[in-house]
């Protein structure tokens, strides 16, 4: 998993055939549940691209993902690209491992 810490970063990942995207709160207890429940998804699927944004420390890279996709902000949240368009979204307490090897199944 890697983290996002520039806009340029941001327009890369939108120029893969598929990515997902991760904002993560370093202030939410249930962030850090989420967050285990990616690091569990990505070590079982480290040949998907998986990346890390920090939706309090680099806010405007979190909110220039919400203008680029149309995916109203939530955190924690994933969404999943593909050809540079949000395909699928899913946050709070639905970010699991289980949902996450569900959806890369229907990419």
């Amino acid at each position: 998993m890697q983290r996002i810490t520039s806009l340029e970063q941001v327009d890369d990942v939108f120029g893969q055939d598929c990515a997902i995207l991760f904002k993560h709160s370093t202030r939410c207890p249930l962030s850090a549940g989420a967050f285990e429940e990616v690091e569990r998804f990505f070590d079982s699927n480290p040949e998907v691209s998986v990346y890390l944004i920090h939706a309090i420390e680099d806010r405007p890279i979190s909110q220039y993902v919400e203008q680029k996709t149309g995916v109203p902000h939530c955190s924690p949240q994933v969404i999943f690209l593909e050809g540079g368009r949000a395909t699928w979204q899913t946050s709070h307490a639905e970010i699991t491992s289980d949902v996450l090897e569900e959806q890369l199944g229907k990419v």
